[in-house]
């Protein structure tokens, strides 16, 4: 094992590393590095662990990193380096976390990286990937991690990635991804966190996300849904965070938002919402913030409200009418009237 992270070393990584044929585990993580990556590096089949993260390392990432047969942990996020992620990668079968955050690479992601069955965690956010998600990944059942964000992938979500086993996070905004959530397979039974937001996906909101029973955030702002929200929203027991907001939902707001028992942020804003705000709402004790702004909302002003304290809420560019109840003045933040 050789660490020596954490420190000020600068200058490139020595070649002569690749003499280390008995390295298990490199980490020269948070230092000020700079050069490329060398290749000799591939000498090492014993390696583990690479980590070079939270460096200024240039270049590009060498193809023979995917010849090493023992690598399970791969770190180069926050680094300098461009060009593509080498399609090898993975190919050794043994690769278990991948991080490539923050850096500016491009092109697509390899479709193998998942072929050993052992990949955990897959993160290549702030990048500038294009191409789609592969679809391998909708099989990768040993996935615990997601995250893609801000790149240019496109395309579909791929069939099964709602219905991985172990996936905890799905994390995909700010990329151009089309098209609907698909409606079957949708059963991942510890997924907690899923953020599609600013993509351009579109049909209706599946039924079927009711399913995910152990969600906490749901976040889809910023796309192009149409059709209802489906009463099955708030099936999910452990929901704190629902933004469907900048969409082009229609109809009501269902009454089944009293089932959202945890819900603490619940934006619905910038649709074309119709309707009353259902009285149910009130059963949400432990909601902090409600942005139901811009719509086509009518009826009263929903007095049930004031029985929820130290609101956040926004009911702008609507048609509502009646009387702001008293109790409103005690909130933190009241926007009814723009």
């Amino acid at each position: 094992m050789l660490f020596l992270q954490l420190n000020s070393f600068t200058g490139a990584i020595p070649f002569e590393f690749g003499n280390l044929v008995n390295l298990k585990s490199l980490d020269l993580s948070y230092n000020n590095l700079t050069g490329k990556i060398p290749s000799t590096l591939v000498y090492l089949h014993k390696l583990e662990l690479l980590s070079l993260m939270n460096n200024q390392i240039e270049g590009t990432i060498p193809a023979c990193l995917g010849d090493l047969p023992n690598l399970q942990v791969l770190y180069l996020w926050k680094n300098k380096l461009v060009g593509t992620i080498p399609q090898t990668l993975g190919q050794n079968t043994n690769l278990t976390l991948l991080n490539l955050f923050s850096n500016f690479l491009n092109g697509m992601i390899p479709q193998d990286l998942c072929i050993g069955k052992k990949l955990q965690w897959l993160i290549l956010q702030y990048n500038q990937l294009t191409g789609p998600i592969p679809e391998s990944l909708g099989n990768c059942q040993s996935l615990t991690k997601l995250r893609l964000s801000y790149s240019f992938l496109n395309r579909l979500i791929p069939t099964g990635l709602l219905g991985l086993l172990k996936i905890s996070m799905e994390e995909v905004k700010a990329n151009n991804i089309i098209g609907p959530i698909p409606s079957t397979f949708i059963s991942a039974p510890l997924l907690g966190y899923f953020d599609f937001s600013d993509n351009y996906l579109s049909s209706s909101l599946p039924g079927s996300i009711g399913n995910l029973t152990r969600l906490q955030q749901f976040l889809l702002s910023g796309n192009r849904f149409s059709g209802l929200i489906p009463p099955q929203i708030c099936d999910m027991p452990l929901l704190n965070k629902l933004d469907l907001s900048l969409n082009n939902l229609l109809g009501p707001i269902p009454s089944t938002i009293s089932n959202c028992k945890k819900i603490g942020s619940l934006d619905l804003s910038q649709n074309n919402l119709l309707g009353s705000i259902p009285s149910t709402i009130s059963n949400c004790k432990k909601l902090g913030s409600l942005d139901l702004s811009q719509n086509d909302l009518s009826g009263e002003d929903p007095l049930q409200i004031k029985y929820i304290p130290n609101l956040y809420l926004n009911l702008s560019h609507n048609h509502l009418t009646g009387h702001i109840p008293s109790q409103l003045q005690l909130v933190q933040t009241l926007s009814i009237i723009d």
